[in-house]
């Protein structure tokens, strides 16, 4: 606190707060629930989010890799997730520093978890939306057709989740739904076109 009386005595009053019975465990369940249902909705929408740190103080992590024990395992996480991931909190009144740390008070109750946890959820979502809109224009610029579009996207969507749990720590999800999309599209057109010559016979 460098010695400032001002600070010296707010610190004073944070410390007689601290000790107040029970002031830990609220920490620790508010900020414990917070931290596993961050992680379960993220599941849910198929990211691997993990929430390092402790109850009270915690960072969210896009990142396949479980135990982040490092500064190299926190390297693997997705920033530019990370990021929109923020960006979709901050658009639903939630403060938060993207790729920073989560800080629980002792005045936050289950309503502030409740509708924190709303725009967790209403941020995945949107992420989601959006790489659906990103997997089906770029299905759509291969096979030139709406029909076809959607069930390269289908297929796409149904392979990540099968192997999110496989991806490497330090792949990029735009990046790999594109070229599984780009994959996808080219058997597809392949299949059509045996399909078409057969009927043609």
């Amino acid at each position: 606190l460098s010695g400032n009386p001002v600070s010296a005595s707010a610190g004073l009053a944070a410390l007689d707060v601290l000790a107040r019975p029970g002031t830990y465990d609220h920490l620790h369940r508010i900020g414990g629930r917070l931290r596993r249902e961050i992680t379960s909705i993220g599941a849910r929408y198929g990211f691997a989010a993990q929430t390092p740190g402790e109850d009270a103080v915690f960072g969210v992590r896009f990142t396949p890799r479980s135990e982040l024990r490092s500064w190299e395992d926190l390297l693997t996480a997705d920033t530019a997730l990370g990021l929109k991931w923020a960006i979709g909190l901050l658009k639903r009144g939630i403060l938060v520093n993207p790729n920073e740390k989560f800080y629980i008070s002792t005045v936050h109750s289950d309503a502030d978890v409740d509708r924190t946890l709303e725009a967790v959820e209403g941020a995945f979502a949107e992420i989601v939306r959006r790489h659906v809109n990103l997997v089906y224009s770029a299905a759509l610029r291969q096979v030139r057709s709406p029909q076809l579009a959607e069930e390269v996207a289908q297929s796409v969507f149904t392979d990540l989740a099968r192997n999110s749990k496989q991806l490497a720590p330090d792949t990029i999800l735009t990046a790999w739904l594109y070229q599984v999309t780009r994959r996808t599209a080219i058997d597809v057109v392949r299949r059509e076109s045996r399909r078409q010559l057969r009927e043609q016979i």
